[in-house]
Formats: C-alpha cells, structure tokens, sequence
C-alpha cells in the first residue's frame, strides 16, 4: 500500500492556489486564490484493546455493532475507499475484534469487514454514524471469499462495491439504504482466467480499479521476472462457472487487454522536446493548495505532521468534498533505537489510523462528469485471451559490457541473471581513471546482487561489495566492510535489517548507512 507526504495535495489540479509568490509567464493565468477548506475527522466504530472473545463489551459498545482496534490490522488492513453515489456516505475496510461468541447477535462484528460512514453526521436506524455492509451474511450468500479485501469502491449504481477481489452486491438496493440488509447481500469473487482450459486458480490481479461505467476494469499484475504489466478487461457474471477456481458463483474478467502498445517504443524515451507543463496545472513556484493546510500542528491537528497520508484518497461525486484517512507514525519509524520519539494519539482509545473529511465550503457542488463509454478492447493495446504470455520486457541482457568514460578511463561492466528466473540478480563494475566531467575521476570497484525472499514478493536480500575512490574536484571513497554490506528489507514496510557497514566519506564528511530496524 502506497504512502502519501504528509502534506496532502488536491487530486490533479482540483484545488489551485499559490503557495510561494513568484513570476509567471503572461502565458499563463496567474494562480487563483486559496479556496476555503475545512477538515473534520469521520467517526469510527469505537476502540478496544484487546482481541480476546468478548473484549467488546456493551460498556464499551452499548448497541452491540462492533469494537476495532488500535492499530490497523496485521497487514494494514483498515483502508477507506470513495463516496457514495449520493456523497453522504464513505465506504471503508474494517477489522472488528473483540467479537463475543455466538448465538450473541453482536458476534457477526469480527474479522475484516466493510462499513458506510455517514459524511454529513447523521445516523443509521441503529443509531450509529456507520453501517456494516458485510457483517452477518450468510455462508450461502457468500461461499467462497478471495482474502485481499483491499482499496473499496463503490459502484456508481450505489447497489455494489468493489472489496479486494470481491464485489458486494445488495441487488437492486442502495447499499446504504434500510433495505440493503444481510440476508439481501451477496459477495462473489473476481476470478481472471489464465489457462487455455480455463483450469486452476486464475491470474493474481493486483491494485484493482473499477472504471466508472461499472462493468470495466483496471490492475495490474507482476511477472515472473519481477516485472509488472497492466491489464484492462470487463466484468461479467457467471452464476453457475464449469471450470476454474472457485466454483462458485463470480464475476470472470473477460475480454482481457494487456496495455502495451503494439507499436510503441520502449517506455524511456527521449525525442529531444522540451517539458511544457499544461497552464491549468503547475505553473512556476505553483504547486496547488494544500488541502490540510490550516490547523496549529499541534498534536491531533487537522495539519498534524505526524499522521501521514495513505492511499486512495478520494473526491465525491459533486466535487465539493475529499475523503482520506491517515496513520500515525508508531515504532519501528519512532521509539526504540530510533532518534525520533513516537508520538501519543489523540484519537478515540488511542487508535493510530483516523479517516478525515475535507469540505470545500466555497465550492458549488457540481455534476458528476459523462462517463467516458469505454470499448472492450483498445485499439492501440494488445488482446490478452485466457493462455496468453506476456510480451519480454526489455532489458539489458545478461553479459559483459564496456562503458568508455566520456573524457577519460573504463568501466568494465557485468550483468549476471538469476538461473531460476532470468531477471538481472547482479550487477559488478569495476573503474579504471573513469572520468564523463572534468575533474571527476573514479577508481576501484563495485558489485550489488539481490534476492527475493519469497514467498513475500515485497522482502529483499541485498549483498553490497564496494571500494571506490574518487579523485579531483571532490576527494571522496565509498568502502564496504570487508565481508560487504548486507541488508533486508520489505519494501512495503520500510524497515532494514543489516550486517557490516557501507561508509562513504566526500572531502573528510563521512556518511554511514541507515542504523538498523529503522
């Protein structure tokens, strides 16, 4: 899951206002004024600490619809998505804990679930500002459920919403309506076919994406080399599926496009043309307007620097509001060996994750844009039936290289590739009197491999080799420890774990790596 800067900035050019004075082209309209925001922060069902059967008591919850917790799940699982088609609502990804046993009619409110949450701070029947969608469906409802429950959507219908690699269907009611209730609701997986025979589990689509007519969508989806393609295809129903895992009812994505271009050139590519940034965007010393600007920074604060941004903030429909919700930052990025203390929430019960409200009070609501009526297939794409291989990346193939030095000396390149994969695992330089500027010369020797640590396709292992001397203009070294510098780190965390040392010293400064388990 992406992290955003903690400054959240409008989506595209929505919001335009100047935050650093300066000169600007009479090409160009000057920037418009700062427009009025205000932030509030959307409630959530209440915190408990502990996940034990029962910990959500009717002290802590009296009408008995659900407990979370402090932190957002195992696998950061708490994520909200967009609006209702109505924009009173937001849909969000859960995980209640705390749940007492069954038959207690509170026992549905356990495990990843997804809810409404009123915008406009009215309440559902039940007297909450949130509404269960997912909770107390029936097994015969929903049969087989696909785990990744990631990034809701929902519908412009307003009768479904996308979950993960589920879709939430109230049939013809309105998810947010009296009539949307358990028994009315189904769940179905998403299942993408693969195999010529239609055979197996399907494809692991990734970062899934529903275009706003409903019945395309867009992800992505990694390759076995450790690249990444992006697919475009349409939803269909199938009530009673042959073949293909599972068999139950689901939604197959048919008439599947690989977005490569069958002409194209390779995606860096230079024509020699300089960057013209359109008027309506950036513009100077412009960068757009800080949706979170106002506030104290003080602790809790609509503009606090400690919560971060996380993706997918979202618009509502009539554009006059910005829905995202943010993380505190906790240890390992605070506390413990790292110089940074951590921070106390000031949430409800402590929780480190909150869901904020962004309403442009200026702004007169809007119609939604046309939909854009999307073709099956795109001209300048590729078809990708079920049996398909996805075209090679272009890379630089494994083998030994010459790269002469633009004034002076060598650099006698290698790339070896992983003999189970193919992919690039190490690359090893090594310099001789190397010079491309005057007064820059670079001596010594250099080797980087990777790994992944499977079967988590986000951890790496990296063993880094180097003794490199820089002569001229800047005296400097960059040296290894004598068995190299080794680390590990899941990308999606963020955290490093090290042995030995890379030091690198320019005109007497010496710079040492990241301190470990930061």
């Amino acid at each position: 899951m992406p992290i955003f800067p903690i400054p959240l900035v409008a989506l595209a050019a929505t919001l335009l206002a100047p935050s650093v004075s300066g000169q600007y082209s009479p090409h160009f309209p000057e920037p418009p004024n700062p427009e009025p925001i205000e932030v509030v922060e959307l409630p959530l069902p209440p915190v408990v600490s502990s996940n034990a059967t029962g910990a959500c008591t009717a002290k802590i919850n009296p009408r008995g619809t659900g407990c979370i917790g402090v932190d957002t799940g195992g696998e950061q699982d708490f994520q909200s998505g967009d609006f209702t088609p109505d924009g009173k609502h937001i849909v969000a990804n859960v995980v209640f804990i705390g749940a007492p046993a069954a038959p207690d009619p509170a026992s549905i409110y356990d495990g990843e679930q997804l809810i409404l949450i009123t915008t406009d701070g009215t309440k559902f029947p039940n007297g909450d500002p949130w509404k269960c969608i997912t909770c107390g469906v029936p097994s015969k409802n929903a049969p087989w459920l696909d785990p990744q429950r990631d990034y809701p959507h929902v519908f412009r219908s307003g009768d479904k919403a996308l979950w993960g690699h589920n879709i939430v269907s109230c049939g013809s009611k309105s998810l947010a309506s009296d009539g949307c209730t358990p028994h009315s609701t189904h769940i179905y997986p998403i299942h993408w076919t693969v195999t010529t025979d239609g055979t197996g589990k399907g494809g692991s689509p990734r970062e899934m994406r529903l275009h706003p007519d409903d019945e395309h969508m867009g992800w992505s989806s990694f390759t076995n080399t450790g690249g990444q393609y992006t697919y475009f295809g349409r939803l269909e129903f199938n009530a009673d599926p042959q073949v293909g895992e599972p068999l139950v009812p689901r939604y197959d994505l048919v008439d599947v496009n690989i977005l490569v271009d069958k002409n194209g050139k390779p995606p860096m590519y230079v024509e020699g043309e300089k960057l013209i940034i359109n008027h309506d965007g950036d513009s100077g010393n412009y960068f757009g307007q800080q949706v979170n600007s106002d506030g104290d920074r003080s602790d809790g604060s609509a503009n606090d620097p400690n919560w971060n941004g996380r993706a997918d903030p979202a618009v509502s429909p009539d554009s006059s509001m910005i829905a995202y919700w943010q993380a505190l930052v906790v240890s390992p990025s605070c506390g413990g060996v790292n110089p940074l203390p951590c921070p106390v929430s000031t949430a409800q019960g402590g929780r480190n994750y909150r869901v904020m409200l962004a309403r442009r009070t200026s702004l007169k609501p809007s119609k939604p844009a046309p939909v854009f009526k999307a073709p099956d297939f795109i001209p300048w794409a590729k078809p990708f039936p079920a049996g398909s291989t996805t075209p090679k990346q272009y890379e630089i193939p494994a083998g030994n290289y010459t790269l002469d030095g633009q004034l002076s000396g060598v650099a006698e390149v290698a790339f070896i590739e992983d003999p189970d994969t193919g992919a690039i695992q190490t690359i090893s330089a090594s310099y001789s009197n190397y010079s491309d500027q005057d007064g820059y010369i670079i001596n010594g020797y250099e080797k980087v491999s990777k790994w992944k640590l499977l079967p988590n396709v986000w951890k790496d292992r990296v063993e880094w080799f180097s003794n490199i001397t820089q002569t001229g203009v800047v005296d400097g070294t960059k040296i290894t420890s004598k068995d190299g510098f080794e680390l590990e780190i899941d990308v999606s965390v963020n955290i490093m774990e090290t042995n030995g040392t890379l030091t690198t010293v320019l005109d007497g400064i010496k710079y040492v790596q990241p301190a470990a388990a930061t």
